[in-house]
This record gives C-alpha cells, structure tokens and sequence, in this order.
C-alpha cells in the first residue's frame, strides 16, 4: 500500500530525466480500512495501519472485543461499510461462505477511488467480474497476492490489467518469517508441556 500511494515510477522517471519536480502522494493518516478477516494476518495488518492514523475496522463472524481495531463488525453488516473504505483487505481463509465473497456487488459498492488487496485466499475474489469492475473504473487498484490458479497462467489478463498489481503468493516471504515459524512453535511447545493451550490453532468447526 505504501508503495501504490507513493508515486514512485513517476518520482524515478523524473530522476531519469533530471528533472526537478515534486509529485503529490497520498497520505495513509484518516484513509478508511476494512480489513475482511481480523484473525491473526488482519489484526496485524490492522495494527500496522493503525500506525499510520489510519482508521480500521475489523470485519469478523464472532468479534471478542479485544480486537486491535477502531471498530468490529460481522460480515452481515459489511455493505453498510463498504462505501465508505478507502482500502479493503482481504485476509480471511476461504470456505464455503465466503467463496467469491467479492462479486459484482461487492465491487460495486465500494469508493470509485479505492484500492483491493487480497493476501488471503484467491477463492475470496470473482476474478471475471474484478476484471470487468476495473475496466468501469471501480476500484481504482487491486493488489493481488493470491490466485484462484496459482501460478497464475501466462494467459491470464490479470497480468497486463494497468489497474492490477500482481505479486507471486509472497506476502510471507520476509527473512522473518522462519524466526517468527520457530518462536511459534518453542512457545506452543512449553504450552504443551505445561498442559496450557496452545496458540494459533487451527479450528475447522464454526463457532
């Protein structure tokens, strides 16, 4: 996100030319966030947007209330919201409920001047009807990490889409993320010798 609202191609073009000219930006601080999924990835990210002033709001099927968000809501009050996002972020798993849980509708909903970023599931998103979304100008980006296909085909036309950034399912692909991995597992490790619960597990039945 801090990458597409600062304009960093037309800031090398001008280095390119050597011209000295200041290009405006978008700032982050009192942009609108709905983060669908405020499990462990959301609350992260909501918590790294929240360190920009931007304001969060969480979207959850059971919210506890000890969320790190300015506002939690359920999925059923989520086009109520949408209109008003300057940044949706998708970062729930994908399950029968949600799949294409961004379909025209949805797409239709949101700002004309928003951005999509989906660092949750491919299933998550129609990619037939986000196509035809941006070519009316609706939203203005979608930041695409996951695929329905993945690799995403040669063929597919996401890949040249002007309003589209493709990255290949690297969201996790930090130097950090083997240590976090192994702090992880030698804490729920003691937990488990302790007889405590563990943490992040994986529950496949609905609340």
């Amino acid at each position: 996100m801090l990458n597409y609202f600062q304009p960093h191609a037309a800031r090398r073009d001008s280095q390119r030319r050597h011209e000295w000219k200041r290009h405006g930006f978008r700032d982050v601080a009192e942009t609108n966030w709905l983060i669908y999924g405020y499990g462990n990835i959301g609350s992260e990210v909501g918590k790294r947007a929240r360190a920009f002033e931007a304001h969060v709001t969480g979207v959850r099927r059971n919210p506890t209330g000890e969320e790190n968000a300015d506002r939690m809501i359920r999925p059923d009050a989520l086009y109520d919201n949408l209109p008003q996002m300057d940044v949706v972020v998708l970062a729930a798993a994908s399950n029968e409920d949600n799949r294409h849980i961004v379909d025209a509708r949805f797409l239709a909903a949101m700002k004309p001047t928003s951005v999509l970023v989906n660092v949750g599931r491919g299933a998550l998103v129609d990619e037939v009807a986000l196509l035809a979304s941006l070519d009316k100008g609706r939203p203005e980006q979608a930041i695409l990490d996951v695929f329905e296909t993945e690799p995403l085909p040669g063929d597919s036309p996401l890949w040249d889409h002007p309003r589209v950034h493709v990255s290949a399912h690297a969201s996790a692909s930090s130097p950090m993320t083997g240590p976090r991995g192994d702090e992880v597992f030698l804490r729920n490790f003691r937990r488990y010798v302790l007889g405590d619960e563990v943490e992040l597990q994986v529950r496949f039945e609905k609340p």
